[in-house]
């Protein structure tokens, strides 16, 4: 796999860093390791070639759990489950409780995105044919 490296757009957006690091001798290491940390981790990260916007339905796709379970959670506490009460509950958490439509909402349409998100990470996955090189690099 080929990675594209960020040296030179490092290089030209903080041209600082790289005199401040010979700048003086005595704090040369420092600065170096300061830069070092800096460099490897921020500037210099290794990026895939192929990387686009459908990267992004895994963590789409994490954080849609998140709010279907945050939700749930929310509208459990204000649900009942008996038969002659479910309705009322649901009138009440529709109704009385702050917010209680914007939940009821976020969770029923959060379920459909939840779903959404998955087979289209699942379709990138196909895509990209990520699972016939799964154990290549090992």
């Amino acid at each position: 796999m080929t990675f594209l490296s960020s040296t030179t757009l490092g290089i030209t957006l903080f041209p600082s860093l790289r005199r401040s690091l010979s700048a003086t001798p005595a704090l040369r290491s420092r600065e170096a390791s300061l830069g070092d940390l800096v460099s490897n981790h921020a500037l210099n990260y290794p990026t895939p070639v192929n990387l686009s916007y459908f990267w992004g339905f895994g963590s789409l796709a994490g954080f849609c759990l998140f709010l279907q379970l945050t939700t749930g959670i929310f509208l459990a506490m204000h649900y009942c489950s008996d038969a002659t009460l479910a309705f009322a509950s649901v009138e009440h958490i529709m109704r009385d409780v702050n917010g209680g439509w914007l939940l009821r909402y976020l969770h029923a349409n959060g379920a459909s995105a939840f779903f959404a998100v998955v087979y289209l990470h699942i379709l990138r996955a196909l895509l990209y044919r990520s699972f016939s090189f799964a154990n290549a690099g090992v």
